[in-house]
């Protein structure tokens, strides 16, 4: 079974990508849904001396094996007109420098700045850079100057992170038989990459305490509403949490990962977002919870 993902151009619909993320790992294809780069495609530090990496974001007709407990084994592949789609979106909604460290919520990477993307097409002229293996056409490459000291010393220059890695909600289509067969793509039913699409297995052990910190935080948010707080991922955590749904070893590493904001978790709800976002992420118990859970889950 293939997939062929889509994307609601409406510019209201949360589908499309939301940020591109520096991993360290682009040799695997994980999965919200995240897509990082194969290897040939990693990217690399074009101009060092002016602080440039370019590398592909997305590769037209790869197609990338997945497994879950919902679908089994299959594969979910981006087509040109779909890419095109995807960057016309992204760059309308004016997303240039939405980029993060290893896919961190709720999170933007100050002093990373897009300066290039292109979409290879021959009929255009417009072909893969010289530095990487040839890309087919409607493959999606950026370029970023790093102004930020940290990322470039610390985590570039030692080559720490390798690769992009592309995030964002998708609609899901059938190819089956040479036949495409739509999926109902109503906004309700598309879900986050980490439920989706996954190796893992998924969990629903979390404590109560990170259901009912979710609760709270949903509570306020369906009087007040979310303001400034809170990406789609964060948001769509919430509601996951509360309604006590299975989650799995992506999320639990994501929620883990949470901690970094703990220093925020007291300021009142009203008052700004760190407690409403560390209680929609589980609070305490849920976070305490991830950290124990994801090494038991390494272990194994």
């Amino acid at each position: 079974m293939t997939y062929e993902l889509d994307i609601n151009e409406d510019e209201a619909a949360e589908s499309g990508i939301q940020y591109v993320s520096l991993v360290d790992d682009p040799a695997t294809q994980e999965s919200w849904m995240k897509f990082e780069t194969q290897k040939s495609f990693a990217f690399k530090v074009s101009a060092p001396e002016r602080r440039i990496i370019t590398g592909a974001a997305m590769i037209a007709d790869m197609k990338i094996f997945r497994k879950d407990d919902v679908r089994g084994e299959y594969m979910v592949v981006f087509r040109k007109p779909v890419i095109e789609k995807i960057v016309k979106k992204w760059a309308k909604l004016n997303k240039f420098n939405n980029v993060n460290m290893m896919h961190e919520e709720d999170t933007q990477t100050e002093g990373i700045y897009c300066i290039e993307s292109f979409i290879v097409d021959s009929s255009r002229g417009i072909t893969t850079p010289k530095i990487f293996d040839k890309a087919p056409d409607g493959s999606w490459f950026l370029s970023y100057y790093i102004e930020n000291d940290v990322v470039w010393n610390e985590f570039i220059k030692t080559g720490i992170f390798k690769g992009f890695s592309v995030e964002g909600m998708f609609g899901f289509e059938i190819k089956a038989q040479a036949e495409v067969v739509e999926v109902d793509a109503d906004e309700k039913h598309l879900q986050t990459i980490f439920d989706i699409l996954n190796f893992a297995d998924s969990y629903t052990d979390y404590p109560q305490g990170a259901s009912n910190n979710a609760k709270r935080a949903l509570e306020y948010v369906d009087k007040n509403g979310w303001g400034s707080c809170g990406t789609a991922v964060g948001k769509a955590r919430a509601n996951q949490l509360a309604k006590r749904e299975p989650i799995t070893r992506d999320t639990i590493a994501r929620m883990s990962a949470f901690r970094r904001h703990q220093q925020n978790k007291d300021v009142p709800y009203s008052e700004g977002c760190g407690g409403l976002m560390w209680d929609a992420w589980g609070g305490e118990s849920g976070i305490s919870w991830a950290e124990n859970k994801l090494k038991e889950i390494d272990k194994k």
